[in-house]
């Protein structure tokens, strides 16, 4: 009998050492909801990760033997390491991850607040030819002004998957880093991608980046953090789930502790202001 050739799924994600519990949450999800029967290399892309979260990730996936998880610091890339009070610089390293990771001809990027509910292999295999990457469309978005031909195409980064050999030939990499110590855009990593990726994206289904309740294939938490709510909604439960099962479920809590309320009170005081 001829053995079967397991897929090699490989998942890129872009941290800074504060956002390991909440990305750790969505590694479970994937592990949870992944195919036995493929492998699953995972990346961390970093500049600096504390050693006890490294072996807390490390102990997370011990038990889900068809997973990989490497961990390679990009502090090399001093261009990118540009202090932006809004976003932080880890968003800026997802513009090299086909650079970075050139031996793949696909690589999945995830942002960190997410969580999967349906096995990743669906999305990773989507066919890219004749694309650089693939994403959702922003419906939100119409962004007019950076400058795109049609500004209704605008795509969200927070889940791409990348045509790695298509980009690294099309896309000039010093162009990239250039574009990025630029102070003109405001969602800076997902202006630059969908400026140079135009025309050139393949519009995944929504339901690979979906801010909706329902049934998804991933839940992207884009402006209801689970750790800044109060209240526990349809949504932010899936986050929970997941979040209890790892080795940061403190760390998590402690940090919604703190930053709940913050953000309760935050919005208390926008709506009082609003009013006056």
């Amino acid at each position: 009998m001829n053995r079967i050739e397991k897929q090699i799924i490989p998942i890129a994600f872009c941290v800074d050492d504060n956002y390991i519990p909440f990305m750790a949450t969505a590694i479970q999800s994937i592990m949870e909801n992944a195919d036995p029967d493929n492998d699953y290399h995972i990346y961390i892309i970093h500049e600096k990760i504390s050693k006890k979260h490294i072996e807390l990730l490390k102990k997370q996936m011990k038990k889900h033997l068809q997973f990989s998880i490497f961990f390679i610091n990009v502090a090399h890339y001093k261009e990118l390491l540009i202090k932006n009070r809004r976003f932080g610089v880890a968003i800026y390293f997802k513009l090299m991850i086909p650079f970075i990771l050139a031996e793949y001809e696909k690589i999945l990027f995830l942002d960190g607040d997410i969580v999967v509910l349906s096995d990743i292999t669906k999305l990773f295999n989507y066919n890219l030819e004749n694309y650089l990457l693939g994403a959702v469309h922003n419906s939100t978005i119409a962004n007019q002004r950076i400058g795109m031909k049609n500004p209704h195409n605008y795509f969200n980064s927070g889940v791409m998957l990348f045509n790695t050999k298509a980009f690294v030939q099309m896309i000039n990499q010093n162009q990239l880093i250039e574009m990025a110590t630029s102070t003109k855009y405001n969602l800076p990593d997902q202006d630059i991608l969908n400026i140079v990726c135009e025309d050139k994206v393949c519009f995944l289904h929504k339901q690979w980046n979906s801010i909706e309740n329902g049934k998804v294939g991933i839940m992207h938490f884009i402006w209801d953090k689970p750790w800044q709510q109060l209240l526990v909604t349809q949504r932010t439960k899936y986050f929970w789930y997941y979040a209890r099962k790892t080795p940061f479920i403190n760390e998590i809590y402690f940090k919604f502790i703190q930053l709940a309320p913050m953000r309760t009170l935050k919005n208390i005081i926008r709506k009082i202001q609003a009013k006056l």
